[in-house]
């Protein structure tokens, strides 16, 4: 466990660099929905942009810093272990980052009201359901081919589908305060409930996917 956590560290270490970047796509982000008076917008295009960061971690086990990597040394499940985690963590600080930018956009527009129920743990959970659904997609494809030769195949794809998602959402009863007070399922003693399927949805997503990783990752070293 040891290993994993330093190599979980590894992969931001090394993939730090890209950190300017990272930075202009959230201010990108919170200018748009600022703009545009759109405080949800900011977790719909939170967690788009947050595959981009997802994928990142791979571009060090690929490039100069491949070597550090030999130093620990890592056992193969021990790296795709190390890989999800990281993707995790990517994925829980984009929609806490996303989820601070709507209510700021919130305190800049005292009028327009949004009731959590009604679009933020809606949008918020479904969200990041969708991005553990790309990790577990791009995942299994980086450990077989690489991040470089499949980050344009898989990252733009998996973008559009997010915006497809997105529109659903808007689009269905979750937005309907008439739906969300007759079922109550991100109110009260419900969102409880509903944040632990949530999450139980995504851990049996990763782990299937990261079986699928080792089983391609421990094959390809062979």
């Amino acid at each position: 466990m040891n290993r994993i956590l330093k190599a979980v560290k590894l992969d931001f270490y090394s993939a730090k660099s890209f950190a300017p970047t990272l930075g202009i796509l959230c201010v990108a982000n919170f200018i748009f929905t600022f703009l545009l008076a759109a405080p949800i917008n900011a977790i719909q295009t939170g967690m788009i942009f947050a595959i981009i960061p997802g994928g990142m971690v791979f571009t060090a086990h690929e490039g100069r810093h491949a070597k550090l990597y030999g130093i620990l040394p890592l056992q193969k499940y021990e790296v795709v272990v190390s890989r999800y985690i990281s993707g995790a963590i990517i994925g829980v600080v984009n929609l806490l980052i996303s989820c601070a930018f709507v209510y700021i956009v919130l305190l800049g527009h005292p009028g327009i009201f949004l009731t959590p129920g009604a679009g933020i743990w809606p949008m918020a959970m479904c969200m990041f359901i969708y991005y553990c659904l790309s990790v577990s997609i791009a995942y299994p494809l980086y450990f077989a081919f690489g991040f470089r030769r499949t980050v344009l195949v898989t990252i733009f794809p998996l973008m559009l589908i997010g915006l497809l998602v997105s529109y659903l959402l808007v689009s269905s009863p979750l937005y309907s305060e008439d739906w969300l007070s007759r079922h109550q399922l991100f109110t009260g003693p419900h969102l409880f409930a509903s944040i632990i399927v949530v999450i139980l949805v995504c851990l049996a997503l990763l782990a299937a996917s990261a079986l699928i990783s080792y089983a391609i990752y421990k094959r390809k070293e062979l």
